[in-house]
């Protein structure tokens, strides 16, 4: 037996040891090396799918733990400091607004082409 055949072995036996309902998460330590082991198969060409049968978990459980970086801004709390609201004057109608969608969802709408550039140079 090749070692990525024992590994793949043990990754499902530790996989079915899970007891699923709802809200129950797989321990940390499985979905990191499951993370790794599904790259590493990325890594060889094999699609995600496929990858998700040799599991037997859902195609995009997999993906999802798998393009997830252990420092994932999404996953943790980050420091917000609330400033005072700025009056603006109002865009006449020929100007266009734009809206500011973050990675991980966010949306900040109706800024102007100058309020965008302060924003994005804050956040960066």
């Amino acid at each position: 037996m090749t070692m990525e055949s024992k590994e793949l072995r043990e990754l499902r036996e530790d996989l079915g040891r899970h007891v699923a309902s709802r809200g129950k998460r797989y321990e940390v330590e499985v979905r990191e090396r499951v993370a790794r082991w599904a790259r590493a198969r990325r890594e060889q060409g094999v699609h995600w799918r496929e990858i998700a049968d040799e599991l037997d978990l859902n195609f995009e459980t997999v993906r999802r733990w798998a393009i997830a970086s252990p420092d994932d801004v999404a996953l943790r709390l980050l420091p917000v400091r609330v400033v005072d609201r700025v009056e603006l004057p109002a865009p006449s109608p020929t100007q266009r607004t734009l809206v500011l969608v973050s990675p991980s969802g966010y949306r900040v709408e109706e800024l102007s082409v100058l309020e965008a550039v302060a924003m994005l140079r804050a956040l960066s």
